[in-house]
């Protein structure tokens, strides 16, 4: 019988990575445009494929090294040599929308820890641009944060994007629209959604939603739902699982 194979984990190269962060830039406001309106996507524990092989089920988590302190300087932007190929840059933003922007706020960073396997935990600033310039984001969620942990080799990259929803907001409903069009959006570069499910991680409850071509996506659930965490990982050390083990709340 022919030995099966785990699927292959995408690597987060210098090349890449403007895409992931326009990914999650288009993610953004594709998720916030139906943040209120029904789902059609499969709820958690449904898969949506073929199921995963058992080689990447949930393993421990990096462990996490003591805080060193304040984080340091985001990362550099790429070189323009490294932009995304045409198609799959990021689409403009929704427009006409009476949303008010949504306001970045410094404490949501701080749920998450400052180091992870010894890599300080940085400032997504791209993320968190693409956040206040949606004109729809806002209509949901009072405030926004995005921090991101970038492996020395470039192999490893987790981005966590941090909602707080606003109190006329219903959590279940903007959850309900907010976590399949995350999947979707961050998936595509990786092969589009494989499978849904739920883990234990950091004794959490956690949606995750595995891509075809390996990345996971990540989605805990704070204050009862009033605060979203969604990470996106891609390679194999579990940088996106580290964050949400250390998460507080």
């Amino acid at each position: 019988m022919p030995r099966k194979t785990a699927p292959r984990r995408p690597r987060a190269t210098r090349r890449t990575l403007p895409l992931v962060v326009a990914t999650l830039a288009a993610t953004l406001a594709v998720a916030a445009c139906g943040a209120s309106g029904p789902s059609q996507a499969p709820t958690s524990g449904e898969a949506t494929g073929t199921a995963s092989d058992p080689a990447t089920s949930v393993a421990a988590a990096t462990p996490l090294a003591a805080a060193t302190g304040p984080s340091v300087a985001p990362i550099a932007s790429p070189d323009p040599s490294d932009a995304p190929p045409t198609g799959l840059e990021t689409p403009p933003f929704p427009s006409g929308s009476s949303a008010p922007p949504v306001v970045i706020d410094d404490s949501l960073a701080g749920i998450l820890p400052t180091t992870v396997d010894g890599i300080a935990v940085q400032r997504a600033p791209d993320t968190e641009a693409a956040a206040r310039s949606s004109t729809t984001l806002g209509a949901d969620a009072e405030a926004f944060a995005a921090v991101e942990v970038l492996g020395a080799d470039a192999s490893d990259l987790a981005i966590a994007s941090i909602v707080r929803l606003r109190s006329a907001t219903p959590p279940d409903g903007f959850f309900a629209s907010w976590r399949p069009s995350f999947d979707q959006a961050a998936c595509a570069p990786a092969g589009g959604v494989s499978t849904t499910e739920i883990r234990a991680i950091g004794g959490r409850s956690v949606d995750t939603t595995l891509c075809v071509e390996g990345a996971a996506v990540y989605h805990l659930r704070l204050d009862d739902g009033r605060i979203v965490v969604s990470v996106l990982e891609a390679g194999m050390k579990g940088y996106g699982r580290a964050l949400l083990e250390g998460a507080k709340g």
